[in-house]
């Protein structure tokens, strides 16, 4: 979570969790979901679930908080107070205007050139490569409908949200159908908050965007729509905020009929079910909210939530060192192969300790030497409030290429990150171990990718000493306060 003493960037909201409220598919109880994971728990028969198919998509809408007598009160001081002059009022509809709203962490890293002053007077360009990162809460409306409201702030935040149902809206409302599908609509969010994340002093040439568990969620806000008219003159419109009761846009030129809104088909809300339990003992799974790696009390086997279920993980343990206190920390081992554009296929460490230490961009040709260990690159699985930290772990990790020893004794604890989830940060791992040459990141940054052959979960020991956390193999280093959201 950002840190609640920064101030935020015009577009960025306060971190608010969005709750979606449903019904438990076990007891039919009210259930609540958090737009931003897949855990939900019934306090009533205290069945776990997973939010199965596209986490990314979820469609909602708020319930009216104003009466229509009360909108068409408001409307008409509205009038009077600033002296429009009209013969006819009509009675408030009630209109379900949509809005997007994306929750995302959003890492940029950016190539480009920086301008300096190295005399007084003379500026000269200078290579700049760079990586931002942010939590984003942004809203934005989903049509081109005036309202009056650019977003919804915080709002969806503090009122109850419920899922999507064009059976179970209040009566006589009509709905707008969203102008964008989500896709498009999740391209223009990152695109709208990827623009905050840039230095001024800088001319990014090209970039590398990773958007990591990102949740879009489509708001239908309710307005009383108060239509008013003087004499033969065109129809104009008010639009009431049927949730705080302000007039939020008035004096609108209005068409004869709004189109109903029953003449479309819904977007699908994406809530689907399926029981947290353990595909082998049938166990209730451990998973805390936003966590994506659950694990059974009883097997102690760990399953990560995909969007068509649980899938198991292969993971070992590191030994602890004979220290009871140890923390053990989560990264996942990707094997696989570098591409380079011009280049072969590099697939074994030497060649990447040959770019990271030397800077050396090997030439055509396949990069594979005999008796090599193959290229592994490690992703942090857990939270840190320093990302740059993150990224230099995960380098420092990769190019030690270290075996640590294995323990006899089960994993505990779930971690934030599946293996898809961690995939996307592959590219800003490697961006990190290419720092020292410039020219092998540009290389990357112009069209390189990293090829995965497989994945596996390590659990690595940290022993503490004060308010430091050291990895006693590598000699790595976290400070206890970094440690946790952001």
């Amino acid at each position: 979570m950002p840190d609640p003493a920064r101030k935020p960037l015009p577009g960025e909201l306060p971190s608010n969790r969005l709750t979606v409220s449903t019904r438990c598919p076990e007891c039919g109880a009210p259930l609540g979901i958090d737009a931003g994971s897949r855990v939900a728990s019934c306090a009533f028969c205290h069945r776990a679930h997973y939010v199965a198919g596209p986490r990314e998509f979820l469609t909602t809408f708020l319930e009216p908080r104003l009466s229509a007598q009360d909108a068409l009160a408001g409307a008409k001081r509205h009038l009077r107070e600033s002296q429009v002059r009209c013969t006819e009022v009509e009675l408030p509809r009630l209109v379900l205007v949509p809005y997007w709203r994306l929750q995302t962490r959003l890492y940029r890293w950016i190539f480009g050139t920086r301008l300096v002053a190295p005399h007084p007077g003379q500026m000269e360009e200078t290579p700049r490569s760079s990586m931002l990162a942010r939590d984003f809460d942004h809203t934005w409306p989903a049509v081109s409908l005036d309202t009056g409201l650019s977003g919804l702030s915080t709002r969806p935040s503090v009122l109850e949200v419920k899922a999507f149902d064009p059976q179970a809206l209040p009566a006589g409302a009509t709905w707008l159908r969203p102008e964008r599908e989500a896709s498009k609509a999740l391209e223009q969010g990152l695109d709208l908050v990827t623009g905050l994340l840039h230095h001024d002093d800088s001319r990014p040439e090209a970039e590398r965007r990773v958007p990591l568990q990102h949740s879009l969620t489509l708001i239908f806000f309710p307005f009383f729509e108060v239509r008013h008219r003087f004499r033969d003159e065109g129809c104009r419109r008010i639009l009431v905020d049927a949730v705080g009761g302000e007039v939020t846009s008035s004096d609108e030129t209005c068409e004869a009929e709004s189109p109903p809104g029953a003449a479309w088909l819904p977007p699908s809300s994406g809530l689907h079910f399926l029981p947290l339990a353990c595909p082998d003992c049938t166990f209730t799974l451990d998973l805390e909210v936003r966590h994506e790696v659950c694990r059974c009390p009883n097997c102690h086997r760990a399953w990560e939530v995909g969007e068509s279920g649980l899938g198991r993980v292969t993971e070992q343990v590191s030994r602890a060192a004979k220290d009871p206190s140890a923390r053990m920390l989560p990264f996942w081992v990707f094997q696989g192969s570098l591409s380079l554009p011009g280049h072969g296929e590099l697939s074994d460490m030497g060649t990447l300790k040959r770019l990271a230490y030397e800077g050396q961009v090997p030439g055509p040709g396949p990069g594979t030497s005999e008796g090599v260990p193959p290229m592994e690159i490690l992703v942090p699985a857990f939270e840190c409030r320093q990302p740059d930290k993150l990224l230099e772990l995960a380098a420092r990790f990769s190019l030690a290429g270290q075996e640590w020893p294995r323990a006899d004794t089960p994993a505990s604890g779930t971690c934030l990150l599946s293996s898809e989830s961690a995939a996307r940060m592959i590219d800003l791992c490697l961006l990190r171990v290419l720092t020292v040459s410039p020219a092998a990141q540009a290389s990357f940054a112009s069209g390189g990718c990293f090829s995965s052959r497989g994945a596996r979960l390590i659990w690595v020991a940290f022993r503490a000493e004060g308010r430091e956390w050291i990895e006693p193999e590598t000699g790595a280093v976290l400070q206890e306060n970094m440690l946790g959201a952001w």
